[in-house]
């Protein structure tokens, strides 16, 4: 996923939610029982790692025990109920060079979401799924990516900065847990999403 295609994806969810919402005038709105929500967002994140690796990649340095860097990410889902909301979550953790031209270490989530929309414009959330940590060596290197996989589990909470009929912009502070070989991996993150429902 590139920034720009990224970009393009968080201007057009609002125009896309208007459009979907529209209907004729006078014409009262069909809506199924279970909508559709979708979400971008993007943020600041900090992976916190702490151990070593049994088997790194070769000539790899370890992974560093504290960065900032960025993430983006995208989910989707239904809303089963009035406030609550299961998804499916890809994050992607950039990765940042270790040293002038040298490798990255960054991560890739994959969660299922339980989402929990509470008074005052709070949301909760908690979720579990898979984390990949991996290795991306120089680029004057013809070696490979090296990834590691391994279960995850998250959890966060959320502020609605605002909501208009079926879009909201939202405010989140988020966190993973996971672990790979004798590496306990967290990340911690600060991220904007805007959010959609489209009720087919």
């Amino acid at each position: 996923m590139t920034v720009r295609t990224f970009l393009v994806g968080l201007l057009l969810v609002p125009t896309i939610a208007s459009a979907q919402s529209a209907n004729p005038p006078g014409q009262a709105p069909e809506r199924s029982r279970y909508p559709l929500v979708y979400e971008v967002f993007a943020g600041a994140t900090q992976p916190t790692t702490a151990g070593r690796l049994t088997e790194p990649p070769a000539g790899a340095p370890p992974p560093p025990s504290r960065v900032l860097t960025g993430s983006v990410g995208m989910s989707g889902g239904f809303e089963l109920v009035p406030r609550i909301a299961l998804l499916g979550e890809l994050e992607v953790v950039a990765g940042r060079p270790l040293n002038a031209g040298g490798g990255s270490w960054g991560a890739l989530n994959l969660f299922g979401v339980a989402r929990f929309q509470l008074p005052r414009r709070l949301e909760l959330e908690a979720g579990a799924g898979i984390a990949q940590l991996g290795y991306q060596p120089p680029a004057n290197l013809s070696v490979l990516t090296t990834r590691y996989w391994s279960p995850a589990a998250r959890a966060g909470v959320g502020y609605d900065l605002f909501r208009f009929e079926d879009v909201a912009m939202s405010l989140y502070a988020r966190a993973a847990l996971t672990r790979v070989q004798d590496i306990s991996m967290r990340t911690v993150s600060v991220q904007l999403a805007i959010t959609g429902r489209y009720w087919p």
